[in-house]
């Protein structure tokens, strides 16, 4: 039985899976970090803040349990190759309009935390193998596996 498994291609598959499982579990970690950090730094940034009711603290365990969250629920819709996801919150004056995208409307919802507890004008783009973020006017490359490279997080 082994010996039929034994074959080059089988193991070739078998570590590009793994290689691949790997690249999604690191990409996860780190957008969730950064989503979290937002989340319990965005100050006067905070969309809350910015509809001019103060700024929401959130618990410990309450921001852990929305990285929890926030790592299941995409993981279940991770972008294949030639695709990516798009997460995004709008900014104070927009947000009763625009409000953020079904994404995190779902992962705020799954975690039991109010929609404006969510950092303002922040858009993140997550592709097979880098994500991209737009926040404070800012452009720049998260993560990507071509670079081996993580942008330190604020």
């Amino acid at each position: 039985m082994f010996n039929k498994l034994e074959n080059k291609s089988g193991i070739a598959i078998f570590e590009k899976n793994l290689k691949k499982d790997s690249l999604k579990r690191e990409m996860l970690e780190v957008a969730s970090t950064y989503w979290t950090g937002k989340l319990e730094n965005s100050g006067v940034n905070q969309i809350s803040y910015e509809l001019g009711n103060g700024n929401i603290v959130l618990s410990d365990k309450e921001l852990n349990k929305f990285k929890k969250n926030f790592s299941t629920y995409i993981s279940k819709i991770f972008p294949k190759k030639g695709n990516y996801i798009m997460l995004w919150t709008s900014n104070g004056e927009y947000f009763k309009r625009v409000g953020t995208d079904s994404y995190l409307k779902d992962i705020m919802r799954i975690s039991d935390l109010p929609m404006e507890s969510l950092p303002s004008d922040v858009c993140m783009w997550i592709y097979p193998e880098r994500i991209e973020v737009e926040a404070d006017y800012n452009h720049f490359i998260l993560f990507d596996e071509s670079l081996n490279n993580v942008k330190k997080m604020d």
